[in-house]
C-alpha cells in the first residue's frame, strides 16, 4: 500500500482556503500513484476553531466538501482513498412517548461530531467519529462535540485486494499507554474509561489524524507512543499531524510512519514546523514487504548541523519563530515593533522576529531614562545593527517629568509609594510603542518572560501591554539558554555584553532584579516546582534551598499577580502548563486548608 501523509497548515475558519489545500494534496497523491492520502484532524475548519463551531454555515459546508471530493475521485481512472479530518452534523428524530405507544418527535435533533471522512470510488463517503474528547488544558471538545461510538474496520481497496484498516483521531490513541502519559508529565483524564486502540478489529494499517500541539518533549513522547502502538498491535501506524500556529497553540507537524518488524519498529518522520509530505510503501499486514524513504538528515541552522544535545532548543526556537510568522500572516501584519532595553529578553525576541520576518520588518526602539546605563543604549544599537533592523532612540525623561508635574501638582511633594514613580516609566514607554504601532501598522511584541510573569514583575498597561507575548512561556534561565543557542549557530548576533550584564528593570538608581528576587537559577527551580509540578511547601524549600519565609514570599507574589496574567496578551505555548487559554485560575479567591 502506497500512502502519502499531507502535513498541512490550515487556517482556522477558512473553509474555502482549507478546501483548496485538500484538493492540492489529492492532486499530488494522484500524481504519486498513492493508494491512500491522509490529512490532519479537522483540516476543513482548522484546529481549534473554538466558538466558530456555533456558526451553522461551517457545519453546512462539510457535506458539500465531501461530495466534491467524491466527485473528483469518481472521475479518476485510479483507485485513491482520501482520509481527512472535518466535522459532521447528524440530524435525527427521536422517539417520544405517545398514548400507549412510542412515536417520532416532530422536532429534529442533531448530534455533532469531530469526524474523519474516508472517501473513495469503491465505497463512497464513510465517516468515523472521535471517541475521546479532550477537555483539559487548551482542549475543550466536549463543549462542541458528542463522543463517537466504537469504530469498525474500514475496508480499503488496494490493487484489487481489500485491506481491513482502522481510523482513529488524535486523542483516541493517548489513553493506550499510561506510562507514556506519566513520562510526559500528564495524567490521563479520569473520564477516559475506554481505550479505542485496544478495541480495534482490523489487521491492516492504522491511520491516525491529529492536530496535536507542541510543547517541550512532545516530539519524543509522540515517537514513543506511536512506536509502542505499532509494536503492540503488529500493525503499521500512519500518524499525520497539523502544522502551524493558531492563537496560543503551535502544532509542529513531525508526522510519522511506524512499521513494526520482528527485530524492532522502524520510524520515518516528516519535517518539524514546516509543511511537508511523507510518502512510503507500507505493508498491508504484519510481515509483508515495505519501502520507506531515507531518514531525513539532521536539521541545519545557518549551515551548521544541529547537535543532538541542541535539538530541543532547535524545536523551541522554531516553534516561537513559526508562531510569529503565522500570527502575523493570519492577522495581516507585515511589520512588528518592540522596545529594546539592551537586556537579554528584548534581544531574544528581536532575534527570533528578525529571523521570522526579516530584520527590515522589525522596528526596535530604545527609550532610555536617567536611570538607564550607557550600555542599555549601546547594546540595543549593536543588536539592531547585527539584525539589520530599523532603530530609533526616544528618551522618556521629559515625558516622565511631565507625568510627575501633573500628578504631583497641588502641593504634593512625592508619591506615597516609590513603585508609583517606577511604573510611570514603562507606561510612558508603552505610549511610545503603541503610537509607533499605530503609525506603522506594526504588531507590538512584548518581551516579558515566564519567571517575571509568574511573580508579577511586570507593569500592567506598561511593559506587559502589546499584541503578542513571544517568550511568555520561557523561564528566564531558558531565555539565556536559547540566546546561547542562537549565538552558537548564527555567530554573536546577541552582544556578549547583553548576555553577561546583571538583569535590571532600571526604574530607579542602581536597581537589580536580585534586589527583590533570588538568582534566576534558584527562582526558576522554585517556580517550576510550584507551577508545573505542584510541589508542597516542604519540597519547594528543599528544591530551592530557600527558607520558609523566602518561599512564602515568592508564593504570595505568584498568587497576588493572577489579575495581571489574566490580562496578558496571546503568547506561545511551549510547556505543558502555560499561561493562556489552557489556564483557568480564579482571581478573587482565597485558598485555605482545614487544620486537623
Amino acid at each position: 500500500m502506497k500512502v502519502m501523509l499531507c502535513q498541512t497548515n490550515a487556517t482556522i475558519g477558512d473553509v474555502a482556503g482549507n478546501t483548496k489545500i485538500l484538493k492540492q494534496g489529492i492532486t499530488e497523491a494522484l500524481q504519486a500513484k498513492a493508494d491512500v492520502v491522509l490529512f490532519p484532524e479537522m483540516v476543513t475548519t482548522g484546529y481549534p476553531p473554538r466558538d466558530l463551531l456555533y456558526r451553522q454555515d461551517i457545519w453546512d459546508q462539510q457535506p458539500i466538501i465531501a461530495d466534491m471530493i467524491s466527485s473528483i475521485l469518481q472521475k479518476e481512472n485510479q483507485q485513491l482513498t482520501v482520509i481527512y479530518g472535518g466535522i459532521q452534523e447528524v440530524k435525527f428524530q427521536p422517539y417520544v412517548e405517545g398514548k400507549g405507544h412510542m412515536k417520532l418527535s416532530p422536532k429534529i435533533r442533531y448530534a455533532r461530531f469531530n469526524t474523519a471522512y474516508v472517501i473513495d470510488k469503491a465505497y463512497g463517503i464513510r465517516t468515523i467519529h472521535k471517541q475521546l474528547l479532550p477537555c483539559y488544558d487548551v482542549f475543550d471538545e466536549t463543549r462542541y462535540f458528542v463522543r463517537g461510538k466504537k469504530s469498525l474496520p474500514l475496508p480499503i481497496v488496494v490493487t484489487n485486494q481489500t485491506v481491513n484498516c482502522d481510523v482513529l483521531i488524535c486523542e483516541d490513541i493517548w489513553s493506550s499507554d499510561e506510562d507514556i502519559w506519566s513520562s510526559d508529565g500528564c495524567n490521563a483524564p479520569a473520564s477516559y474509561n475506554i481505550d479505542p486502540v485496544s478495541r480495534l478489529e482490523g489487521n491492516g494499517p492504522l491511520f491516525v489524524l491529529n492536530a496535536s500541539p507542541y510543547w517541550k518533549g512532545k516530539i519524543t513522547t509522540t515517537k514513543e507512543l506511536v512506536s509502542s502502538i505499532a509494536k503492540r498491535l503488529k500493525r503499521t501506524v500512519c500518524w499525520c499531524n497539523q502544522i502551524g500556529a493558531h492563537d496560543d497553540i503551535v502544532t509542529g507537524g513531525y508526522s510519522m510512519i511506524a512499521v513494526p518488524t520482528k527485530e524492532h519498529t522502524i520510524l520515518r518522520m516528516a519535517k518539524s514546523f514546516a509543511e511537508d509530505t511523507l510518502v512510503a510503501t507500507i505493508p498491508n499486514k504484519y510481515g509483508e514487504s515495505y519501502e520507506l524513504p531515507e531518514e531525513k538528515a539532521q536539521p541545519k541552522f545557518c549551515g551548521k548541523e544541529i547537535e543532538p544535545s541542541d535539538l530541543e532548543m532547535w524545536n523551541i526556537y522554531n516553534a516561537l519563530k513559526l508562531h510569529i510568522q503565522d500570527y502575523c500572516r493570519r492577522t495581516g501584519f507585515k511589520t512588528v515593533v518592540l522596545g529594546l532595553s539592551g537586556g537579554i529578553d528584548s534581544a531574544l525576541v528581536a532575534a527570533i522576529a528578525a529571523d521570522a520576518l526579516g530584520g527590515e520588518n522589525v522596528i526596535g526602539i530604545t527609550m532610555p531614562s536617567k536611570f538607564s546605563s550607557k550600555g542599555s543604549v549601546t547594546d540595543a544599537q549593536a543588536l539592531a545593527l547585527n539584525l539589520k533592523m530599523p532603530f530609533m532612540e526616544i528618551p522618556i525623561g521629559d515625558i516622565h517629568q511631565c507625568f510627575r508635574d501633573v500628578l504631583l501638582s497641588g502641593g504634593k511633594q512625592e508619591f506615597i509609594k516609590p513603585v508609583t514613580d517606577e511604573n510611570i516609566q514603562p507606561r510612558a514607554r508603552m505610549t511610545i510603542l503603541m503610537a509607533t504601532s499605530n503609525d506603522y501598522n506594526a504588531l507590538l511584541l512584548t518581551t516579558g518572560n515566564k519567571s517575571e510573569i509568574t511573580v508579577g514583575f511586570s507593569t500592567l498597561y506598561g511593559d506587559q501591554a502589546g499584541g503578542l507575548a513571544v517568550i511568555s512561556d520561557l523561564w528566564k534561565t531558558e531565555v539565556y539558554e536559547l540566546c546561547e543557542f542562537i549565538n552558537k549557530y548564527r555567530g554573536e548576533v546577541i552582544p556578549q555584553c547583553t548576555m553577561s550584564k546583571p538583569p535590571s528593570p532600571e526604574l530607579c538608581l542602581n536597581q537589580r532584579d536580585t534586589d527583590s528576587l533570588p538568582r534566576y537559577e534558584i527562582l526558576d527551580l522554585l517556580l517550576k516546582a510550584l507551577i508545573e509540578d505542584e510541589k508542597p511547601m516542604d519540597e519547594l524549600m528543599k528544591i530551592s534551598g530557600l527558607s520558609k519565609k523566602s518561599v512564602d514570599r515568592i508564593v504570595r507574589l505568584y498568587a497576588n499577580s493572577e489579575f495581571k496574567r489574566v490580562q496578558l496578551c496571546i503568547g506561545c505555548k511551549i510547556s505543558l502548563k502555560a499561561y493562556g487559554s489552557g489556564r483557568r485560575m480564579p482571581i478573587a479567591c482565597k485558598l485555605t486548608r482545614i487544620k486537623f
